[in-house]
């Protein structure tokens, strides 16, 4: 699957993560199967900041 998005999405994008993960590490421990799912999807989402002019 491939999805584009413009730079404001991604950027938006970004923010919601943000938002979600600040709510997950509210509770979640190392142990949880969560930690290491969203650790993975949190990478791949910051590895396209370059592409949208947002590396920094």
């Amino acid at each position: 699957m491939n999805i584009e998005l413009t730079k404001k999405q991604y950027r938006t994008l970004l923010t919601m993560y943000y938002c979600g993960e600040w709510v997950l590490n509210s509770y979640k421990t190392r142990e949880d199967k969560i930690y290491k799912e969203t650790d993975e999807i949190e990478q791949f989402i910051f590895s396209l900041a370059k592409k949208y002019g947002l590396e920094k």
